[in-house]
This record gives C-alpha cells, sequence and structure tokens, in this order.
C-alpha cells in the first residue's frame, strides 16, 4: 500500500500484513506489544527515503548488520550478537548509521525512561552499550512504539541530525 500526503510533501510504503504473525513468531520480551501486533497491518513500513520498519524476513539481517557496525566501533565484542546483548533493532535509515532499538535486558533496561532508544555512530561515541542508559539524557526517546510511530508518520525526518 502506498500512502500521501494531500500536499505531496512525504510518502510512505507499507507492505502486505503478515496474518499468522501472533500465532507462530516469536519475538524476544521487547516491552512494547503494539510493536508486535503492527504486523497485523503491515509486514515492514517506511518513508520512500529510510530502510523503515523492518518486515519479519529481515530482522536477522538488521541484527547482523547493526552488530558488525558495533563492533567496528569497538562497542562489542565480534563474539557477540545483539541478541545476547539484549538489543532488537525495529526501524533503520542506513546513511548515516541509525538504528531505532528495543533494549530487552532488564540489567540495561532497568534505568532507561523507555524500552526503545535510538543508537547511531552520535549517540554512541562517547559511550558503551554498558553506559546506554545515560542516552535518555541527550536524545530523545519514546515512552512506546505508538509514540515513536506518531512522530514518525508526523514528522519530515524522524532523525534530522
Amino acid at each position: 500500500m502506498f500512502y500521501v500526503f494531500r500536499d505531496g510533501r512525504c510518502g510512505f510504503q507499507g507492505e502486505p500484513p503478515l496474518l499468522d504473525f501472533l500465532g507462530h513468531h516469536r519475538l524476544p520480551p521487547l516491552g512494547d506489544r503494539h510493536y508486535e501486533k503492527f504486523f497485523s497491518i503491515h509486514n515492514g513500513f517506511g518513508k520512500w527515503e529510510d530502510e523503515g520498519i523492518f518486515p519479519m524476513r529481515s530482522l536477522a539481517k538488521v541484527q547482523q548488520k547493526l552488530r558488525q557496525q558495533l563492533v567496528v566501533m569497538n562497542k562489542m565484542q565480534a563474539e557477540d550478537n545483539c541478541y545476547s546483548l539484549g538489543i532488537f533493532p525495529f526501524y533503520g535509515y542506513e546513511e548515516p548509521f541509525a538504528y531505532q532499538s528495543f533494549f530487552f535486558d532488564p540489567e540495561i533496561r532497568r534505568d532507561l525512561p523507555s524500552p526503545n532508544v535510538l543508537l547511531n555512530e552520535e549517540s554512541l561515541e562517547h559511550r558503551s552499550l554498558e553506559t546506554i542508559e545515560l542516552l535518555h539524557l541527550s536524545k530523545s526517546y519514546y515512552p512506546s512504539f505508538l509514540s515513536w510511530l506518531e512522530n514518525y508518520l508526523h514528522s519530515e525526518e524522524v532523525y534530522n541530525e
């Protein structure tokens, strides 16, 4: 499906829904059921110029890409993976590197005001994943997937840096 604002300033493309998602696919405990329910509307959704909300078939590849970037930035060891660190990217903007991600590890998420946060080069430049809880002091965060989605739908760019 294609969605275009009346004034033509922005457009979105949504893939068909994943009809059997809730019964057959398992995601880690992300702390936000609205994200899972979104797959019953669209299995992948985004603005024309970004990667958008990843479809189910891309989630493993996306985690691998994020892992590779974090290894290059010396933010994680080569033997680690995103799942073992409790990181679950759900939206991406490749250039510049940016992933909106859920943190599902209770230890990492403990001091965060939100289960989802932006990971990019700027936000990680002077911090490790272990000190990511400080991120909410300097970057915007969203208390839920729905609040993030609302901002995404109503903004020209989500990550205008």
